[in-house]
């Protein structure tokens, strides 16, 4: 494919993101579809029995560019696009989005721009994904993690913001 109908894909897909997309239904029909627990202290809760529990535990969330990167490594490894999918943001990209791998090297700490590493790290993230036993879901744009939901099926799901304020809330406790 070339690079001016790769342009010409991605204009179209921020378009739609722009103009189509509604961050506050997304949250609502993801809320409604998923099980994702709200009340901080029911994630309190959660946490602290996994953690008290003698066995192993994954507590977890996703980064957004370790996510985005590994979505389009699924992409680039199925080499199928549907180019509507692609403009609505239901299915990744079929080559490698370089801004992707720039974020990963300046913002993520990923210190090894070259495909060996990248289609390694993907492999990792992907093999590890099965393991999550909670998952911090960002409710921003919640259907990120659908890309993935065949290998976190098994795994709660809690408000990342729910974390994240009772992280706060114990830090400012032990201050």
């Amino acid at each position: 494919m070339n690079i001016m109908f790769r342009n010409i894909l991605r204009t179209a897909r921020k378009l739609n993101r722009s103009f189509l997309y509604d961050p506050v239904k997304n949250k609502e029909n993801y809320l409604k579809e998923n099980k994702v627990i709200l009340d901080p202290d029911l994630v309190n809760n959660e946490i602290s029995q996994m953690l008290l529990n003698n066995d192993r535990c994954l507590i977890s969330r996703f980064g957004r560019h370790e996510l985005n990167l590994v979505r389009n490594y699924l992409g680039y490894k199925n080499k199928k696009i549907n180019y509507l999918d692609f403009i609505q943001d239901k299915s990744p990209a079929n080559w490698f989005e370089d801004g992707i791998l720039k974020l990963m090297y300046s913002n993520a700490g990923f210190f090894h721009n070259d495909l060996e590493s990248i289609e390694k790290f993907s492999d990792i993230y992907l093999q590890n994904l099965p393991k999550i036993d909670l998952l911090g879901v960002n409710m921003i744009d919640p259907y990120q993690e659908h890309y993935f939901e065949n290998y976190i099926k098994d795994s709660y799901f809690v408000w990342l913001d729910q974390m994240l304020l009772l992280l706060n809330y114990q830090l400012q406790k032990k201050l």
